[in-house]
């Protein structure tokens, strides 16, 4: 298959993905091949690998994500791809502390802060948060004896959810997620939250 063919493919598809997200500071995107299915709408495997990343107001370090077969509408000559079906997602992304502070202050996603905080420490307001080596560090305020609480945390993956789990306590939270999201391994190391995951993405 003639590689121009191949390149004009992967740069379609890397606009389609930048439309899907408010920023992306870096994206590749690779097709592993390409056959006569194209003209057919069937694309084959795509790996992407993208770097400082804000999707519907999450924040990611980096993703390096390869997807399943995907079904598509395209024009080579006015440069159109679409994606017709949903398609399935795999791979791993990595959150560092920025990434973290963004996500839990902003105001889509501060009720998650709030979850942590009161089941974890038993206080409602999130003062800080941190990751040192490979645990996660939350700072929550207690405005009824005027002081601050801080805890150690760790996290894990379980039947497909993020279990965050504080250290001393052993008190723990089930992250509530979308269902088509499937948490297969979850750690923190060396300052960062790493997450293998595969996702089914709705077009």
């Amino acid at each position: 298959m003639n590689e121009s063919l191949k390149k004009i493919i992967e740069s379609l598809l890397k606009l389609w993905i930048k439309t899907r997200c408010k920023k992306i500071d870096r994206i590749e995107v690779v097709l592993k091949y390409l056959n006569n299915e194209i003209f057919r709408g069937k694309l084959p495997s795509i790996k992407v690998v993208a770097e400082k990343i804000n999707l519907n107001d999450i924040y990611i370090d980096y993703a390096e994500i390869e997807s399943a077969p995907i079904n598509i509408e395209i024009n080579l000559q006015k440069r159109y791809l679409n994606i017709k079906n949903d398609f399935t997602i795999e791979g791993n992304i990595r959150l560092d502390e920025e990434c973290l502070r963004k996500i839990l202050f902003h105001k889509s996603w501060k009720w998650i802060g709030v979850l942590l905080t009161k089941e974890l420490i038993g206080v409602e307001k999130l003062q800080s948060i941190s990751i040192e080596d490979d645990f996660i560090h939350i700072i929550g305020t207690d405005k009824t004896e005027n002081c601050n609480k801080e805890i150690k945390l760790t996290v894990k993956a379980n039947s497909g959810k993020l279990i965050i789990l504080d250290t001393k306590s052993l008190k723990n939270l089930t992250l509530p997620m979308e269902d088509a999201i499937y948490i297969h391994e979850a750690s923190v190391k060396s300052g960062m939250l790493l997450i293998t995951a595969n996702s089914i993405i709705k077009t």
